[in-house]
């Protein structure tokens, strides 16, 4: 008592309880669960190109071709405002990743990725429409 809070919020053990029955609001950005929109497997049949559509998912799973070349092509980002993805990469060593024009990465040059395993990629998006990609995690278990 005394602290101001309590006077509106019981924070006793089991005090605060509920359901969030709408969308959260952070200062004209809104968090809620549909925002995450993940698609599980999005490889392509052959070497070939993987157009990422971020307007169908925001985490993507793509298997390297066994021989060849991945073109990586990025889709219906928002224009003018950051936005970042993920990629979980699988046996990107085992092919040739190309990836769009311009594209930065965390170390300066292009990671090698690994042969049989997969790579989990973060890759954001600044408002000057540069991507740069950064290694989360190599040969996830």
């Amino acid at each position: 008592m005394g602290n101001g809070v309590d006077n509106y919020l019981d924070l006793t053990p089991g005090g605060l309880t509920g359901v969030l029955s709408t969308d959260l609001d952070f200062n004209g950005f809104t968090a809620n669960k549909t925002a995450v929109r993940q698609i599980a497997d999005a490889s392509p049949a052959d070497a070939s190109t993987h157009p990422f559509d971020y307007s169908l998912g925001d985490m993507q799973k793509v298997t390297c071709p066994a021989v060849g070349t991945l073109t990586m092509s990025f889709a219906n980002l928002p224009i003018g405002d950051v936005a970042a993805f993920i990629i979980d990469l699988v046996n990107g060593g085992d092919c040739t990743v190309s990836w769009p024009v311009g594209t930065q990465f965390d170390t300066g040059i292009a990671p090698t990725l690994t042969v049989a395993g997969t790579d989990r990629l973060l890759v954001i998006k600044d408002s000057s429409e540069v991507y740069t990609v950064i290694v989360s995690a190599l040969d996830i278990k």
